[in-house]
Order: C-alpha cells, then sequence, then structure tokens
C-alpha cells in the first residue's frame, strides 16, 4: 500500500544520499521525515552498495557539511556517535521537532549550526564552537 511504497521511496532516497555523501563529502537528509538520524549517517562505509567501487571515498569522519533539517527529529547529539563527525563545519537541523540538543567536544571544526524552528528551550552553551 502506501506506506510501504513510502517506506521504499524514503529508503532509495537514504542509499542515494549516503552514496552523494560518499562522493562529495556532505550529507543531506532533509525532508525525509526521520524521527531519529540512521545508523548509516554514522558510519557512512557500511552503507555501499554490493560492487561499488570508488577510489576516492569520504568517511563519516571526512563529512564536512551535515544536513538534518525539514524532518521529525526530536533530539540531536546526545548519542555519543555523533562524536564522529569531527570534520563537520556546517550542521543544519532547523525545521525539526528538537526538545534538546547537546553537542560533543569532538565538534571541534563546527563554525555554523542552524537550529532555527524547533521547539528548543532554555540556555544554549556553545562549548566547541569555533574554537580551533
Amino acid at each position: 500500500g502506501g506506506a510501504q511504497e513510502s517506506a521504499l521511496e524514503c529508503q532509495a532516497k537514504l542509499s542515494e544520499s549516503f552514496r552523494k555523501a560518499r562522493q562529495k563529502g556532505l550529507l543531506n537528509l532533509s525532508g525525509l521525515q526521520l524521527v531519529s538520524i540512521p545508523a548509516g549517517a554514522f558510519d557512512l562505509i557500511s552503507t555501499c552498495e554490493e560492487g561499488e567501487i570508488q577510489l576516492q571515498m569520504f568517511s563519516t569522519e571526512e563529512l564536512t557539511r551535515l544536513d538534518f533539517s525539514y524532518n521529525e527529529l526530536t533530539e540531536a547529539g546526545d548519542d555519543s556517535r555523533f562524536e564522529r563527525f569531527t570534520a563537520c563545519a556546517s550542521l543544519r537541523l532547523s525545521h525539526n521537532a528538537l526538545r534538546s540538543l547537546v553537542l560533543p567536544d569532538a565538534l571541534q571544526a563546527l563554525t555554523e549550526l542552524d537550529v532555527s524552528h524547533n521547539g528548543l528551550t532554555g540556555v544554549f552553551v556553545a562549548g566547541g564552537l569555533g574554537r580551533r
């Protein structure tokens, strides 16, 4: 039915996004109705398709831009796997349902953070933001 087609379509978009990320070093998972960040984002090499051969391939640790905007995420960063995004300079989390955001110290390269249009309340402490 419709839900199954939608799930397959979403999986196809995910696969395509992961493939592009391995090629270009930027992961765009915007607008996929995600309620959580998929495991493949944290282990990009594991998402390789059978028979895929690339001379140069980006790993999770080499991604420079992450776009998780326009989804249904309620939390981000409190997953310890977020520490793998060590080269990430730009992180987009706008237009989600975030209630909490924890940025690990490992995000030393981060210079741009967009968390607009969320449900965040409280004080934002930019621990490692812009620190080199």
